[in-house]
């Protein structure tokens, strides 16, 4: 967390608001490739804006004759975001640090590179870049966004002129002695340069690409047996948070429902298997009810 925000600033959020986390991460399909500077960015925002969007992607087959509707085929759902923020400063460090903050959001949108040498002319080397991949987000903000794995589609920077600037002005004969007299301090927050501008406040906005890292729907390999219960098992809602208040009992975790398959094929084919096993249960029982004494009761097969 940067020390430039502004006490008040800082202790509001510690105390009453979630910060803005986005930390970038390793491919997972190329877990090996090197990560050099990373973008991780963690600060209070005050938060002005937040849309999110669920679009479920719909196609139209062919109409046969004398079909009143076309066959729709469903080719599942995107999940996307806009959340736009403000960025005060009350000094011009904060100005500053608040510049470096959008420097590191602005190479959210690029992606990865890496420097090579293409040649070697006159005993100098000449080097190119090339692309290694795109960048992979962590980002979370309260019960809103909670522990995402995110793509950064769109950033937008806008400074506010209504808000006003930090500009150079001719230091007076009293603060020009205040500055020798501390000089051998750290910087006053207010001191630049002539030449300097620095906004009071910047505009920020970024649209998002959620990737679900979790199953979705009900049911699945981590519900085996449960096929009413969410998919995720992880005793929260979706796709916000409710904080302290308790989840419904669909979505409480379930202890002991989690297997190994991969495949819904197969987790379907255990959950039949299943039911036969407890309804071939039930009629053995049927049939075994007094004044009649079953004492060998067949087992269902395991095959």
């Amino acid at each position: 967390m940067a020390d430039e925000q502004k006490p008040a600033v800082k202790e509001l959020g510690e105390h009453t608001y979630p910060p803005l986390k986005i930390r970038e991460e390793a491919d997972p399909q190329h877990p090996d490739n090197d990560l050099s500077k990373p973008i991780d960015f963690e600060y209070f925002v005050f938060l002005t804006a937040f849309e999110e969007r669920f679009k479920a992607r719909w196609s139209n087959g062919a109409r046969s004759y004398g079909r009143l509707n076309p066959m729709y085929y469903y080719g599942g759902t995107e999940r996307e975001a806009s959340l736009a923020f403000s960025l005060p400063a009350h000094t011009i460090q904060e100005s500053k640090q608040n510049l470096h903050q959008c420097s590191e959001l602005a190479r959210a949108v690029y992606g990865r590179y890496r420097e090579w040498t293409l040649d070697e002319l006159d005993d100098a080397d000449v080097k190119d870049f090339t692309m290694v991949g795109h960048r992979y987000f962590r980002m979370d903000f309260g019960s809103m966004i909670r522990d995402e794995r995110v793509f950064i589609s769109g950033f937008t920077f806008n400074i506010n002129p209504d808000a006003g600037v930090f500009d150079f002005a001719v230091p007076t004969p009293d603060e020009s002695f205040r500055a020798k007299l501390h000089s051998s301090l750290a910087p006053p927050v207010n001191s630049m340069e002539p030449g300097q501008v620095f906004p009071r406040q910047i505009d920020v906005q970024l649209n998002i690409i959620f990737r679900h890292h979790y199953p979705l729907g009900f049911g699945g390999p981590n519900r085996v047996g449960l096929p009413t219960r969410w998919a995720e098992n992880r005793n929260r809602d979706f796709p916000h948070g409710t904080g302290h208040i308790d989840v419904q009992p669909y979505m409480s975790y379930t202890s002991g429902s989690f297997s190994t398959m991969r495949t819904a094929r197969n987790a379907e084919s255990a959950y039949h298997y299943a039911s036969w096993q407890e309804l071939t249960a039930e009629a053995n029982t049927e049939e075994c009810q007094a004044p009649f004494v079953c004492d060998d009761v067949p087992e269902a097969s395991e095959d």
